[in-house]
């Protein structure tokens, strides 16, 4: 997985990065962080968050607005609560998580 810190989320530069030769199996984690803990360093949380996408193809974009995206290829095995929980016990903090299918035309 590429990392693309201080870059917002771009579809069409995800789809240019990466082969999609299965669309059904690619998609698009949104993270949003609300008020982090004092304390916290977003950026050193990023890195946090990508390494538990770093195994997988595709790309991870950090925004230092407290906007993450990881445009990534899974397979069966990967299941979307246990990302989530791995991010919750990275942080105690409130954080809104979208996932979206990736569309090709």
């Amino acid at each position: 997985m590429e990392y693309y810190p201080h870059s917002r989320f771009d579809y069409e530069h995800a789809v240019s990065k990466n082969k999609l030769d299965s669309p059904g199996l690619w998609r698009c984690f949104h993270f949003e962080f609300q008020e982090l803990p004092e304390g916290v360093d977003i950026e050193k949380l990023a890195q946090k968050i990508y390494n538990i996408f770093r195994s997988l193809p595709g790309c991870f974009y950090f925004d230092p607005r407290t906007k993450m995206s990881a445009f990534c290829k899974m397979d069966s095995t990967i299941i979307v609560d246990d990302i989530v929980y791995k991010i919750k016990s990275l942080i105690n903090a409130d954080f809104m998580c979208r996932l979206g299918g990736a569309v090709c035309y």
